[in-house]
């Protein structure tokens, strides 16, 4: 189509400068005589400006297959008039639509696009800030598309723009994008979603001795792959806290961080409460010496004791030695300092106070509750210390609860000390990612499809681990048969005292402050002595209760009385 013209020449405007007020002149003459007509020449010796209206703006110089059209454009196009001079186009050839433009050197071309290709191309042109005609889109065998994207692409800033166009505009959940930086092309590829296998098998391999890096389960595959890569708790100079309620994979995740750490020649150490403890039996023979903190509380306090003081010890060695870090104490000495891995499950029931009757100070219920609830302190008191101070001497760690809040013990100077955090359970609520996640908005969440399927879903979480990219994953899983046959084939010892002895438990665990009774003389000394005895005296057997068996006695008699008041329709 040949280029016809209208020609006019005008005043030029008072105090016109050519290099100041251009912009200026070609809107004035949009606005009076139409969007047309625009500036051909100036001739400032007469003060006239000529302008030119385009009739015809192309001329169609070839014609490819019916799906192409190249186009020769006027000399008077400039860059700015791509938008303009597409939509033109656009309604002289239907179907077709600008797919190069280059002004400079008066040339375009014009591709027939399908509605949902031109979709795609806009979408991706829109999600990165390029103009439609820069971005090439073509159709492919597979459903997908190739793409041809200019150069200002730059990956950081646009690949996961572009990555949810393709799932949520021109595909859907697993569509993905492969994009080669360098050359600037890529394409969009048609795939299902990613998802688990309903159960992924421990591997039974021997590990490097010594290695901080557990493998525990399996992150989430990459679109377009089967399998994701391992998923890797590094624990070379970090705590971690494991959260998810009930029912959720803590105690399967805990069973694999406990055999990879074992296979690796580490130490380990338990703190859980007695009627949970049966979770870890199978690990109890490995533990290392007085690391079995599960019997009663005195066992737990004496065992956390213990630890700190062990630790307390390293200290002043690391200080003999001038050394900040472990890899700086001579060969010999490291060799006596594993690494220890110390699991304090179940840190909401652990740290629970008792309520302290409002009886007389030394009524037995009362000192018994106070003394509870003294111990419970040690144990707060413990844990923090030793998060906050031992890590730099080989003491790692692992805090598990259900909710992980201030209410229940996780106040916020642990919890800044507990570099990795990990939530299991494949739809957790919004309130106990927040409660575990530094950045919950960073964290990913378990796919829907993945939520949605119970096989896929068994043993899924998401992580944020500090010095490692945020995921999904998928832990291990392994009978703990298996996993204790896999130990001893390793050769892993077993340890024959892992209760803390007596003689532990009476140096750390402290009595009650009796000198004020002492002070009130001895009739009300033997006064009390004799109400405990009768207080902690089993009415069954006629033996003396532990703490907990007389607690437990009065919380049955407190609840037979309860229904008892309630037949006789008394009240209390």
């Amino acid at each position: 189509m040949a280029e016809s013209t209208q020609r006019a020449r005008i005043p030029l405007p008072a105090n016109f400068d050519p290099n100041k007020h251009m912009s200026a002149l070609e809107k004035r003459i949009a606005d009076k005589v139409g969007a047309d007509w625009v500036v051909e020449s100036i001739d400032m010796d007469e003060a006239k400006a000529s302008i030119v209206k385009r009739v015809a703006l192309t001329e169609v110089s070839a014609v490819e297959g019916g799906e192409r059209m190249r186009v020769t454009l006027p000399s008077s196009v400039t860059e700015g008039q791509g938008k303009k001079f597409d939509a033109e186009l656009a309604d002289q050839y239907p179907g077709f639509f600008l797919t190069e433009f280059d002004p400079f050197n008066r040339r375009a071309v014009l591709t027939k696009l399908a509605p949902e290709t031109k979709r795609a191309r806009d979408s991706i042109a829109a999600a990165i800030g390029a103009k439609p005609w820069e971005v090439q889109v073509a159709p492919t065998a597979d459903g997908g598309y190739s793409l041809r994207l200019p150069s200002s692409y730059i990956p950081s800033k646009h690949l996961e723009k572009i990555e949810d166009v393709a799932q949520t505009v021109i595909g859907e959940e697993g569509w993905y994008v492969e994009i080669n930086a360098s050359t600037l092309t890529g394409r969009i590829v048609p795939s299902d979603p990613p998802t688990f296998p309903g159960l992924i098998p421990y591997p039974m391999t021997e590990p490097e001795r010594g290695d901080t890096e557990l493998v525990i389960g399996q992150r989430l595959p990459k679109p377009g792959q089967e399998t994701g890569s391992p998923f890797i708790i590094d624990f070379a100079d970090r705590h971690a806290q494991i959260g998810g309620i009930s029912g959720a994979g803590k105690s399967v995740t805990l069973n694999n961080i406990i055999a990879s750490l074992l296979s690796r020649g580490h130490e380990l150490a338990i703190i859980d409460l007695p009627d949970k403890a049966v979770d870890f039996e199978w690990c109890r023979p490995f533990v290392r010496r007085y690391g079995w903190g599960c019997e009663n509380l005195d066992e737990i306090v004496a065992t956390i004791a213990y630890l700190y003081e062990e630790g307390s010890r390293r200290a002043a060695i690391f200080k003999e030695h001038g050394a900040k870090k472990i890899e700086e104490l001579p060969e010999g000495v490291r060799a006596t300092m594993p690494l220890v891995f110390i699991i304090v499950d179940e840190v909401t029931g652990l740290y629970a106070m008792e309520a302290v009757p409002k009886l007389k100070k030394d009524h037995p219920m009362r000192v018994e509750a106070e003394e509870i609830n003294l111990k419970k302190e040690m144990l707060k008191n413990r844990v923090k210390k030793i998060a906050a101070e031992l890590r730099f001497v080989g003491f790692r760690l692992i805090i598990s609860t259900q909710i992980a809040s201030v209410n229940t013990g996780i106040d916020t100077a642990l919890r800044t000390n507990l570099g990795h955090r990990v939530l299991l359970g494949p739809n957790p609520t919004e309130n106990n990612r927040k409660l575990i996640f530094n950045d919950h908005e960073q964290v990913p969440v378990v796919p829907k499809n993945i939520v949605a399927d119970r096989a896929a879903s068994r043993g899924t979480g998401a992580a944020e681990l500090d010095g490692a990219p945020a995921t999904v994953f998928k832990s291990f899983y392994a009978d703990t048969d298996a996993l204790t046959s896999y130990l001893d084939g390793l050769g892993v010892p077993r340890t024959e005292q892992v209760r803390p002895t007596p003689a532990l438990i009476d140096k750390y665990i402290p009595r009650l402050d009796e000198s004020v009774d002492d002070e009130r003389g001895s009739d009300t000394v033997s006064r009390r002595k004799k109400m405990e005895d009768e207080a902690m005296t089993d009415p069954e057997t006629g033996e003396r209760m532990s703490a907990f068996e007389y607690a437990n006695l009065q919380r049955s008699r407190s609840a037979r009385k309860s229904v008892a008041d309630a037949a006789s329709g008394e009240t209390p």
